[in-house]
């Protein structure tokens, strides 16, 4: 009895406490609430800070205030996940996911040399991001499969999509159907949101198997608003992995006819979109295809020649050497894969990547497909979309990495005897 009066007592006066911090400072409270609320549901149930990793991925506010200014929310939940999953790994039994690791190690290992190259805060504060962005996201998601919950992650994470992409319809019928975009949310994130909730709905592999009414609804909802956004390299990336997985799982075919046939007026409007922006180049020399091709890149490869084999950093755009250049415009992360990490880490960092990415397409490959498609076609999708927009960003990347951890989580449980599987792992059927 006693024991359970200080225990309400102690309970009270904390949440007063908070009530008067919440007034006094509003930040502080509501940072303070969340801690609060986050020790409650770690005491009640661990994994659902995992679990809440999927939907979070949608969080791309800062902490810390403005663009630049501390970690975003996504990364902030990946933090907590990961902190979380570590301790719920059983390494013995995660054999596959020992050997994820391994092109990661390789990645953050070649990249630590441009880290020591160019040593400043920023360089050392985007090496240990990505840890996080590529570690982190692999135990996370590894941890869900193992627990039983990929159902729940993915399902969370299609909900949220779809209020994104409510809201992303509304705000292109308010724009007169301009490009779809509000606040943080820019029109490229919504549009690689919206093309992975898409193939993630339709895919629906047996071992996640979320409710068939739900991938309708996120199909449908998503396609719209990816159209919406007008993200024209969210539309090739889905257009590239639908042709992929089409040609690759004949269940797949069988129900995707209808969308095989809207590839080709959706790929010849990309074509005349396209070759519009390149003929008016000459009027418009700042137009999306301009910037990249007569401004950016060239301005770039010049400042790669400065120090071809170490590059200048991960973050060398945001140094006081590069606030401008001829052109008259500040340096800006280049919108392209292989650039960027060119400018960024030099050869190394081209071998790197390579490395990074042939490494963990082997161990998904070596995976059976109905497991791996689901990851594969995600991680290199992201790599297709950034082929024209920046790779490295919170919350769309974050999401494929995800993924390859639900499927490397599945694969090691399954051979380990622990996936109560109901039928053959396969590709799930009715989700049209």
């Amino acid at each position: 009895m006693l024991a359970s009066a200080l225990t309400s007592a102690v309970a009270l006066a904390g949440v007063t406490a908070l009530g008067i911090l919440t007034v006094l400072h509003r930040s502080y409270g509501l940072a303070a609430g969340a801690l609060v609320a986050l020790a409650g549901i770690i005491y009640a149930d661990p994994l659902l800070v995992p679990v809440a990793a999927f939907p979070a991925t949608l969080l791309i506010q800062r902490a810390g205030g403005g663009a630049g200014a501390g970690l975003a929310l996504c990364d902030l939940a990946v933090v907590a996940a990961a902190a979380v999953a570590i301790t719920k790994i059983r390494w013995d039994a995660a054999p596959t996911l020992r050997r994820a690791l391994v092109p990661v190690a390789v990645f953050e290992a070649v990249m630590l040399l441009t880290v020591m190259a160019n040593p400043n805060k920023h360089d050392a504060l985007e090496w240990a991001h990505r840890i996080e962005m590529l570690g982190g996201t692999l135990l996370v998601g590894w941890v869900v499969a193992a627990s039983g919950r990929a159902k729940q992650a993915i399902s969370a994470l299609l909900v949220a999509s779809m209020v994104l992409a409510l809201l992303t319809l509304e705000h292109a019928l308010t724009l007169h159907f301009k490009p779809a975009q509000f606040g943080l949310y820019q029109k490229n994130f919504i549009g690689a949101t919206m093309w992975m909730a898409f193939v993630l709905a339709h895919l629906n592999p047996s071992w996640i198997a979320v409710p068939r009414r739900l991938a309708r609804a996120t199909k449908y909802l998503c396609g719209l608003a990816l159209l919406a956004s007008q993200s024209k390299q969210g539309i090739i990336a889905l257009i590239v992995v639908l042709v992929y997985t089409t040609a690759r799982h004949p269940s797949i075919r069988r129900r995707s006819k209808l969308l095989l046939a809207a590839i080709v007026p959706l790929a010849l409007g990309g074509y005349f979109i396209i070759t519009r922006e390149v003929s008016n180049l000459k009027v418009n020399r700042f137009n999306s295809i301009g910037v990249r091709v007569d401004v950016s890149f060239p301005a770039d490869f010049r400042v790669w020649a400065t120090s071809p084999i170490f590059g200048h950093g991960m973050r060398w755009f945001y140094l006081p050497q590069f606030s401008g250049s001829q052109y008259g415009f500040q340096y800006i992360q280049p919108p392209n894969i292989f650039v960027e990490t060119l400018v960024a880490g030099g050869i190394l960092g081209i071998i790197a990547l390579v490395l990074l990415l042939g490494g963990s397409t082997r161990v998904l490959l070596s995976m059976p497909a109905e497991i791996s498609t689901i990851a594969l076609v995600l991680v290199l999708g992201r790599v297709v979309e950034a082929m024209f927009d920046i790779y490295w960003t919170s919350g769309g990347f974050l999401l494929p990495w995800l993924v390859a951890g639900l499927a490397v989580g599945t694969w090691d449980s399954a051979v380990a005897g622990r996936a109560p599987v109901a039928r053959p792992l396969g590709i799930a059927t009715g989700t049209t």
